[in-house]
């Protein structure tokens, strides 16, 4: 019986370099990896950068959505009076 799943995302810090390069950080020094391989210049994501970034998008996009919900109702009202002003043929 599972009584939790849990889904993990995965990102390169190659690509996060590129548009977020503060979230990553470089290792300059050699990492021994758990099955003996040796990793040199290992590039970390600061999971916390991208959490905070990713926030404050969401932010953005809420206040954006609340806006243009605010215009899509002025424009229907005003449809809604020219709808009245009109006469059927």
């Amino acid at each position: 019986m599972v009584f939790f799943e849990f889904l993990h995302y995965a990102v390169l810090a190659q690509e996060v370099q590129k548009v977020l390069p503060e979230a990553v950080q470089q290792i300059v020094k050699d990492v021994q990896l758990t099955e003996g391989s040796t990793v040199s210049n290992l590039l970390v994501v600061n999971e916390r950068v991208l959490l905070f970034e990713n926030i404050g998008a969401t932010q953005e996009l809420a206040k954006l959505v609340t806006e243009e919900g605010q215009i899509i109702d002025a424009i229907d009202g005003r449809v809604g009076k020219l709808e009245q002003c009109t006469t059927p043929l």
